[in-house]
């Protein structure tokens, strides 16, 4: 958990203050950062201590094992590769990355998969119903408590309350929801292709589309006003599906405000595609058969056709939809942003976020964007290189003012291991 925390802290905010123990910092809360190379190398020296460390097999249902920890260290190895090549932030443009991380990403990606341990469930809307949580294809999700409602019934600080940000009508989640106006962006439904139906159904409602998990079966509306914040009938935006769970009459796990859904942190997916992506490495297209079958294998449950080779622009896309609304994709791009920063600020200035009538529905699960109504409306706006950290929270500025001095080096007092791979 320290490791998967000091990643997100590099990833999000760069140099920050590495602790092993929080105790001084209590009592003394004047401290310079450390800089985002350290804070990288914590992450990973936590995450490969449990690769090794722990056990082989969770010892109970939704624990972690070492093969969720080698899972995730495809993922640090993957974003430290460009970090590194980059030397560490000082050439962002670099265009290529490190062939040793590259190698160690796709090693650990291997040690996972090859482990027999889990695997891709069948059906991919399965993956978000709370029937299915912890699931064979689930190597780490936060376990929320189902059905309890605390917070004088609210649910807040004790629950997964995505449900109610989400769902666009209290019908399917009994209790308040504000998702109504929470509609797909015509740059998002752009790298659907047209036959991705499973993904999208399971991701985004669109118009007469039906789920017999909610509410003991419930129909999207067409643009009626009534379950949706559509427009007419043929021509409607689509609200969130993933995450949004049902009600009481569903499940008795789900409560008000509780959808009863432990979410992804990490699934096998991401790991087939990150052995893809550092095989791919720095090549501009990638055949090998291995690296493919895995690529192919997510595109087959999705109900597309296999590709021979694929590009980065394959990767990218297909993580996109793979993983939409479960908080990946924008780390996605600040590791592609470490060692081509400017394609990255080119390509989020270039993305269409107007949500208003764009989409045509012939039928249900049949869909396709209408040219002639490209809102075009909508831009990032200003994208520089400062997009990719946030700033330190004003509060925690004036508490330790030493967060804005030069990051002082870490000193790691134990040799790092390097045996995980024998």
């Amino acid at each position: 958990m320290r490791g998967l925390a000091y990643w997100y802290l590099a990833s999000l905010w760069g140099n920050v203050i590495l602790s092993d123990d929080p105790t001084p910092l209590v009592n003394d809360p004047l401290v310079n950062t450390n800089p985002k190379k350290d804070v990288y190398e914590f992450a990973m020296r936590d995450m490969e201590f449990a690769a090794k460390y722990l056990p082989e097999t969770s010892s109970t249902m939704g624990h972690v094992n070492r093969y969720s920890a080698f899972g995730m260290l495809s993922r640090f190895y993957l974003d430290y590769s460009g970090f590194k090549a980059s030397n560490f932030g000082d050439n962002p443009n670099i265009g290529s990355r490190d062939q040793e991380y590259l190698d160690l990403a796709k090693k650990a990606a291997e040690k996972m998969i090859e482990s027999g341990m889990f695997k891709l469930l069948d059906n991919y809307e399965n993956l978000f119903k709370i029937e299915y949580n912890n699931n064979s294809e689930s190597l780490f999700a936060f376990q929320w408590v189902p059905g309890l409602i605390g917070d004088g019934g609210s649910g807040f600080g004790y629950t997964n309350s995505q449900v109610s940000y989400f769902a666009c009508t209290g019908v399917i989640s009994g209790g308040e929801v504000w998702g109504q106006w929470t509609e797909v962006t015509y740059d998002m439904m752009k790298e659907y292709e047209s036959s991705d139906t499973i993904r999208r159904h399971a991701t985004w409602m669109g118009a007469g589309d039906y789920y017999p998990e909610l509410n003991g079966g419930f129909r999207f509306g067409n643009g009626d006003g009534e379950y949706n914040s559509g427009h007419d009938p043929y021509n409607s935006c689509l609200n969130v599906k993933k995450g949004v769970t049902g009600n009481q009459k569903d499940n008795p796990a789900i409560n008000k405000r509780n959808s009863g859904y432990d979410n992804y942190v990490l699934r096998y997916a991401e790991v087939l595609l990150n052995y893809a992506d550092a095989t791919l490495g720095n090549n501009a297209s990638l055949t090998d058969a291995i690296a493919l079958g895995y690529f192919n294998t997510i595109r087959t449950r999705a109900g597309l056709s296999k590709k021979e080779s694929i590009t980065y622009e394959d990767l990218r896309r297909e993580r996109r939809v793979e993983f939409c609304l479960e908080g990946r994709y924008w780390f996605d791009l600040v590791a592609r942003a470490y060692y081509r920063q400017q394609e990255v600020i080119n390509y989020l200035t270039a993305q269409d976020r107007g949500n208003k009538p764009a989409f045509l529905f012939n039928a249900p699960n049949n869909l396709c964007l209408d040219p002639d109504k490209n809102p075009t409306a909508r831009a990032v706006g200003k994208v520089t290189s400062g997009t990719f950290t946030l700033p330190y929270p004003e509060s925690e500025l004036i508490q330790n003012k030493k967060l804005g001095d030069t990051p002082v080096s870490y000193t790691f007092t134990e040799d790092r291991i390097t045996d995980l791979f024998n």
